[in-house]
């Protein structure tokens, strides 16, 4: 665990009292191997990306895991999950992986050794049209500021819906308006940030 893997926790546990859950621990056993993969040597997490898991509403570990690594490792047989944060309904966050010494799959070969990825738990599109929870928009903003914190780079990293990396309808029509406004001049970027988003 690096510094600023450390400090990402401290600050996420602080903005999110009660709210978040460091499974890591039982992913190995989940699955029966480890699944953690050290981010390639002389690779820094450089973009914050944003998803979807495009299944139902599911919340508690098994919602969260069951929704999101279960199906990249069991069905589509990838070496790890695809988020080192999954976030449900509910706003309880689940981290599954170090965020900036370890990688997930995410977004291609391309962007995985560069991204740190988040996932809402849920179908932010046509035809399901999930509507996210004001307590997982907060979930997500504060990922985000705490994310920005711990790099420890003046004005944080850039954050990014999945479709802006790669052709995809991820996270949503619904969810990605709320994550450019997160990281635009009203919040993330504002000269005077604030601790809570209002959608």
């Amino acid at each position: 665990m690096t510094p600023q893997d450390a400090r990402f926790l401290d600050l996420l546990a602080k903005r999110r009292p009660g709210m978040v859950t460091d499974v890591r621990a039982i992913l190995g056993a989940r699955y029966g191997r480890s699944v953690r993969l050290a981010r390639p040597r002389g690779s820094v997490s450089s973009i914050f990306s944003f998803h979807h898991s495009a299944t139902p509403e599911r919340v508690g570990v098994e919602g969260a895991l069951a929704s999101t690594w279960d199906y990249h490792i069991r069905v589509e047989e990838w070496f790890t999950g695809g988020y080192a944060n999954v976030v449900t309904q509910d706003g309880h966050i689940y981290v599954c992986a170090l965020p900036f010494s370890e990688m997930t799959y995410n977004a291609g070969a391309r962007w995985n050794p560069i991204t740190t990825a988040t996932c809402a738990v849920g179908y932010f599109h046509a035809p399901n049209n999930n509507v996210p929870t004001a307590e997982l928009l907060q979930s997500l903003y504060a990922i985000g500021i705490s994310l920005d914190d711990a790099s420890g780079v003046a004005g944080g990293r850039p954050w990014r819906p999945h479709r802006a990396l790669k052709q995809t309808a991820c996270p949503g029509d619904i969810l990605t308006p709320h994550i450019w406004r997160m990281t635009g001049v009203d919040f993330a970027a504002a000269e005077k940030r604030p601790e809570v988003y209002t959608a």
